[in-house]
């Protein structure tokens, strides 16, 4: 019990920027970086920083992104957008 406890604080250190569903993303998907595989996930789990830190980590991603997120850049379309 304790070693979970610990790994999960060292995840939300490592990830601290991001939300709770990023850090969710990225400590799930971890061992599959650099190998170039999909992960799809919901408008929870949807930041622009977790869509960029798992391309530079080699990992293609697909989700929904809302309009009225906080980081939804202006210049999205308000029909349809793609990232």
């Amino acid at each position: 019990m304790q070693e979970n406890a610990r790994k999960d604080v060292e995840v939300s250190k490592k990830y601290k920027n991001l939300g709770l569903g990023a850090r969710v993303v990225l400590q799930l998907t971890e061992q599959e970086w650099e190998k170039y595989g999909i992960v799809f996930f919901d408008n929870y789990f949807t930041l622009l920083l977790l869509l960029e830190k798992l391309k530079v980590e080699k990992t293609l991603a697909c989700g929904t992104i809302r309009q009225d997120m906080k980081s939804c850049p202006k210049h999205m379309a308000p029909d349809i957008m793609y990232l």
